[in-house]
C-alpha cells in the first residue's frame, strides 16, 4: 500500500487531537468542537470530560509561547461570560520554559508537552499510511506532470502571504 506523504503542521495535529484525545491528552475526552469562534478569537478544541467539565485546548507547535498562553485564559473568560461554569484549560506543546510553567500554575492552566517527534510517533501508531515529508511539493513527488503542480503550489503559498497583509 502506498504511503500518504504529509507535511506536519500545527493543524494536522489538531485534527489527531480531535478523533484521538487519549493519545495526546491521557483522558478519554468527548469532541465537542474545532476553530469554534468566540468572542475573542477561534478555539482550537472543545471537549467534555469525565466529570462534565468543558475542556479548552489550545495546540502550539515548538514551545508554548505567550500569545497562545494568554488566548486559553482568554477563551475561558469568553465562556464563563457565556454562563459556562466548570471549564478547564489545557496548552498542548511541544515544550514549555520554566516560567510559563510557573504562571500555568498560578492560573489553574495545565499544560501538556509532547516532542514533534513523539506527536509523529504517535501519528504513525495511529495511521501506519502516513509518511511525513519536509513541504507541500515532496507530497506530490508520485505526479508525472510536476510543473503544473508546482505552479498550483506557489500560487497558493502567494495567495497566503498576500492575506497576511
Amino acid at each position: 500500500m502506498k504511503k500518504e506523504k504529509v507535511v506536519f503542521d500545527e493543524l494536522l495535529w489538531e485534527d489527531y487531537v480531535k478523533s484521538h484525545p487519549k493519545e495526546f491528552l491521557g483522558e478519554d475526552l468527548k469532541n465537542l468542537t474545532k476553530q469554534k469562534k468566540v468572542h475573542t478569537g477561534k478555539m482550537d478544541l472543545t471537549f467534555r470530560d469525565k466529570n462534565n467539565n468543558i475542556v479548552i485546548v489550545e495546540l502550539q507547535r515548538f514551545a508554548l509561547d505567550r500569545a497562545h498562553f494568554y488566548r486559553a485564559l482568554d477563551y475561558k473568560a469568553d465562556l464563563e461570560f457565556d454562563g459556562e461554569k466548570n471549564i478547564r484549560m489545557i496548552c498542548l506543546c511541544n515544550e514549555i520554559e520554566l516560567k510559563r510553567k510557573n504562571y500555568a500554575k498560578q492560573w489553574n492552566l495545565e499544560i501538556k508537552t509532547i516532542s514533534e517527534n513523539k506527536v509523529k510517533d504517535i501519528i504513525k501508531k495511529i495511521n501506519p499510511n502516513i509518511e511525513f515529508v519536509n513541504n507541500k511539493e515532496a507530497t506530490f513527488d508520485d505526479y508525472e506532470d510536476h510543473s503544473e503542480i508546482r505552479k498550483k503550489i506557489h500560487a497558493e503559498n502567494f495567495l497566503e502571504i498576500n492575506s497576511v497583509f
